[in-house]
């Protein structure tokens, strides 16, 4: 995952999402982004906050620590999460991807 960075607390990588799929979860790679099926269809913001909802459950972190930093209408976006060390981040979000 090249598209990621960290500082301090904060770790930053990039997704592509596909909406409307029949279920939230990772689909591997697209380039050097992840790729993210989700539930949600992309009106109203409904996607975004599907994608914020997803990451905070998967990381177990607050709502709060998560946020779309680039892309909110678009379907390569930014996700910034805060209070989790790098290693961690990547640690959860590989063995998923497994």
């Amino acid at each position: 995952m090249k598209s990621a960075k960290s500082q301090a607390e904060t770790f930053t990588f990039d997704i592509v999402v596909v909406p409307n799929a029949r279920k939230t979860e990772f689909a591997g790679m697209h380039g050097e982004r992840l790729k993210l099926k989700l539930h949600a269809p992309p009106v109203d913001g409904k996607a975004n906050e599907e994608i914020i909802r997803f990451f905070s459950q998967t990381l177990g972190v607050a709502k709060s620590q998560v946020r779309i930093s680039r892309g909110n209408l678009s379907r390569m976006k930014t996700v910034e999460v805060t209070g989790l060390d790098h290693a961690k981040v990547i640690s959860i979000i590989g063995s998923l991807m497994q």
